[in-house]
């Protein structure tokens, strides 16, 4: 196979469920092969080539198993270091077992790093979260502001004269210039509800509330007010 890449390994890494597939001997001998300083980009290479598999696992899946193939054969070439006859096989099997711990030792100050800047990217986007958290609070404050204060465009009634003023809108409503053609038409009461709540106000811009008004527009309204002060008609009809 033609390798393309200096840390191609002529295999692909297996899934974690094979740890003790034959292309782990690929991955550890050419891990054995390249200098330490390269051990980074070496697993950066192989954690891309995990990633870009049909099936998507996360990152931490492929550091255990990467330190699990350095712990295996690191105690491989122990035992045999340990069990070799011959001087200069024991050294060659010390190397290798010595080079493979380096390397575990590198992989995991590579990902206490990696955690401590997922950790300072977690703060960051927690950060930036509060910080927008804060605007939203500061906008609804202002809102809020805005809503107590005063609707100075509104037209105040005295509250003594609340009803009188009803009454008199009722009797525009009800005007006739001629006989059975009023002023006013409209298809529903409830108009006439909405125009009062939303451009009228009591005393101290006290919001007149649509539920009140509607007693005065439906049903048997008249019995709610107590007293005619004034009476609005047609001159063309007197």
């Amino acid at each position: 196979m033609k390798l393309n890449h200096e840390f191609d390994i002529g295999y692909p890494v297996p899934c974690a469920a094979r740890l003790f597939y034959f292309s782990d001997r690929h991955f550890v001998n050419k891990l054995l092969s390249i200098h330490p300083s390269k051990v980074g980009r070496f697993y950066d290479y192989h954690l891309h080539h995990f990633k870009s598999s049909n099936v998507p696992l996360p990152d931490k899946l492929f550091y255990r198993k990467v330190m699990l193939i350095c712990e295996h054969f690191s105690s491989i070439y122990r035992a045999k270091a340990g069990k070799s006859l011959f001087r200069r096989e024991q050294v060659r099997y010390e190397k290798k077992f010595e080079k493979l711990e380096l390397a575990a030792e590198i992989l995991k100050e590579k990902n206490r790093r990696g955690r401590a800047m997922e950790g300072q990217e977690l703060i960051q986007r927690l950060n930036h979260k509060l910080k927008s958290q804060q605007q939203e609070i500061t906008a609804l404050k202002k809102i809020i502001k805005e809503k107590e204060q005063p609707d100075a465009s509104k037209i105040i009634i005295p509250h003594e004269y609340f009803e009188t003023f009803i009454e008199l809108i009722i009797q525009i409503r009800d005007l006739e210039i001629k006989e059975n053609d009023k002023l006013l038409v409209t298809s529903s009461q409830l108009t006439w509800v909405r125009m009062l709540s939303h451009h009228f106000a009591l005393a101290n811009y006290e919001p007149i509330n649509a539920n009140k008004l509607r007693k005065y527009f439906y049903g048997e309204r008249k019995r709610f007010l107590k007293s005619r002060k004034f009476k609005v008609i047609s001159l063309e009809n007197s």
